[in-house]
């Protein structure tokens, strides 16, 4: 795809996103006073003051308390123009390489805010091979761990972490396209040491606290995903890559209630032409939440023709979903 095919691309998309969050409420966000560096510091300003406050309140209260920034988000996000606005920079961060620092190894994450039915829980990739890494002061939180790991924040000041070792042997699946599994099936500790991996095998142990909704990291240059569990049973529901503004966008959609008559569905599938497959994922997570012809007509034609494994594989399980939910009834 042509950089000018991709911009026209990438334009439509955001007037998509943007008519999307039109369909939402509108409250301001103050920005507090903390010593802690600015996350997403490219971002609109009333994104950058949210992410700070969230992150004040994690650091002050722990992850418990981040259930009463759900209405400030949700405002937030109902701003007209100002998700198309985040967008916008963001897309013109990814054609120029500023946000890679030069190394597409690279992904800096956010502060990661997932309010939803489901348990959303990070799996990180610490990047030992990239040089680029071992040269910040954040590396030393890094260093001692796994290259493999699922993170759990929990309370307290200061908050802990709890990390958990993937190994194989467990029975449920993730997508193979968001893990970067080397050919041989290895993966290598930072001490040096090399452990098997069977990407589709993963997450022998999970946490307690299934009623846990909001999970939260503070900035961390890794390679992630999020990956969304069932609350009561566990079950997986999905992986995706989370990138700060996939994130954004992957609640934003959350936070839309399919059955209403004003949702924005034009919009949504819109996103479905998105140049980057991690946002058709989303788009493709939040037909698959609708009941209307189109949408599923859309999901359909994802299944069978897009161009990315990770998408037709998503909107397949989609399919598949809503065909036993179908029987059920």
């Amino acid at each position: 795809m042509t950089q000018r095919k991709m911009s026209v691309d990438c334009a439509r998309s955001a007037s998509a996103a943007g008519r999307v969050l039109n369909c939402l409420g509108n409250q301001p966000s103050k920005e507090p006073q903390m010593s802690t560096p600015i996350l997403m510091q490219w971002a609109p300003d009333p994104i950058r003051a949210f992410v700070r406050q969230a992150q004040a309140a994690l650091q002050l209260h722990g992850p418990g308390h981040l259930a009463s920034l759900a209405e400030p988000m949700r405002a937030l996000f109902a701003r007209p123009g100002l998700l198309e606005e985040l967008m916008d920079r963001y897309l013109r961060r990814v054609l120029t390489g500023a946000m890679h620092g030069g190394d597409p190894c690279v992904q800096v994450d956010m502060l990661l805010l997932c309010h939803t039915p489901a348990l959303s829980l990070r799996v990180i990739k610490d990047r030992a091979d990239v040089t680029s890494l071992a040269r910040e002061p954040w590396r030393d939180t890094l260093v001692n761990y796994p290259s493999n790991t699922l993170v759990m924040v929990r309370g307290g000041g200061p908050v802990t972490v709890d990390w958990f070792c993937l190994a194989p042997g467990a029975s449920f699946d993730v997508f193979d396209a968001t893990l970067a599994i080397r050919h041989d099936g290895t993966e290598r500790y930072v001490d040096g040491s090399v452990i098997h991996v069977d990407a589709r095998h993963r997450f022998p142990v999970l946490p307690e606290g299934q009623g846990v909704t909001w999970i939260a990291l503070a900035s961390a240059p890794v390679n992630a995903q999020i990956v969304s569990f069932h609350r009561d049973t566990l079950r997986p529901l999905g992986a995706s890559m989370a990138s700060e503004d996939h994130s954004v966008l992957c609640v934003m959609l959350e936070l839309l209630e399919p059955g209403t008559p004003d949702y924005p569905l034009d919009a949504v599938m819109d996103l479905t032409r998105h140049p980057d497959h991690h946002v058709r994922w989303a788009a493709v997570a939040a037909l698959g939440r609708h009941d209307g012809a189109a949408a599923l007509a859309i999901v359909r034609s994802l299944a069978s023709g897009d161009s990315h494994r990770f998408v037709r594989t998503a909107a397949r399980r989609t399919l598949d979903r809503l065909a036993a939910t179908e029987a059920v009834c």
